[in-house]
């Protein structure tokens, strides 16, 4: 059934919406995949605050430029069939997540993306998804701030326990004279 030139401003409306609020987005293929596994994909992204969109290639690139995207989309990331993965947490989590899915399913696979309104290719993408979560790095910064602190404390409390072993020293010599 054809859709009508109102339903196609809608689904454009909506993924101008949706290219807008995400963080990053990640343009997948998907095809020979399911309907009960796409249904298990959209169901893990949507619980880790992502959004899993099918659309025309079309209205994905008009919605795309639309929504302030300078850049045209290559040819090679809307290839196939092409579902485009919103990830509205943070910019990482999306990628992450269809490159970790893509290792149940083979057939999705990270063929492009957008982040902060630059089209990154396959590659960057991929390497984004790399990247740790959020919060590892969060703990990982505190612990490289803790580091120094923590290492000139110990330098101080190395420095004390000298002074006070050199005081005991003293104190064994002077009981030894004294005797």
């Amino acid at each position: 059934m054809a859709i009508t030139k109102s339903q196609k401003e809608e689904i454009i409306n909506s993924l101008v919406k949706d290219f807008e609020k995400s963080k990053s987005v990640v343009f997948a293929k998907y095809d020979g995949i399911g309907v009960n596994d796409i249904k298990k994909v959209r169901r893990n992204l949507l619980d880790n605050d992502s959004r899993f969109r099918v659309s025309k290639k079309t209205l994905i690139s008009i919605a795309a430029k639309k929504s302030g995207i300078e850049e045209k989309l290559p040819k090679d990331v809307l290839e196939g069939q092409v579902a485009t993965v919103f990830s509205f947490a943070d910019e990482v989590t999306a990628p992450k997540l269809v490159s970790q899915m893509h290792k149940e399913y083979k057939n999705l696979e990270i063929t492009g993306g957008v982040l902060e309104g630059r089209v990154l290719p396959k590659a960057e993408m991929i390497e984004l998804a790399s990247l740790p979560s959020r919060e590892v790095l969060i703990a990982k910064l505190l612990g490289a701030i803790q580091s120094p602190s923590s290492g000139f404390v110990s330098v101080l409390s190395g420095v004390m326990r000298g002074f006070v072993s050199a005081l005991s020293e003293l104190e064994k010599k002077k009981a030894e004279q004294e005797s």
